[in-house]
């Protein structure tokens, strides 16, 4: 990502409240390009235009993964969700 000029902040709840907003903030701007982050840091936050969500970790269940991927394509748009899977995580029911 560094070798296209692409900023990539990663965000997780540890991080304290201030710092959380100021991220998303810095990313729905587009001073940062990529955001990283865990699903705990996602509970409650809404931004809008997100275009692709990756799994790199598939959710434990179907509900987590229809609240991720629900994160793009909102009011009538495309996105793309891309997930990593295990020869082991293929077979899950969703």
């Amino acid at each position: 990502f560094k070798k296209d000029n692409k900023k990539v902040v990663g965000l997780s709840a540890e991080h304290f409240k201030d710092r959380r907003l100021r991220t998303i903030k810095q990313f729905t701007s587009g001073e940062i390009n990529i955001l990283i982050s865990s699903d705990s840091t996602g509970r409650g936050v809404d931004i809008p235009d997100i275009d692709c969500v990756i799994n790199y970790d598939l959710p434990k269940t179907d509900r987590i993964f229809i609240h991720r991927a629900g994160r793009t394509a909102r009011a009538g748009k495309t996105g793309t969700v891309l997930s990593f899977a295990t020869k082991d995580e293929v077979c899950l029911p969703y």
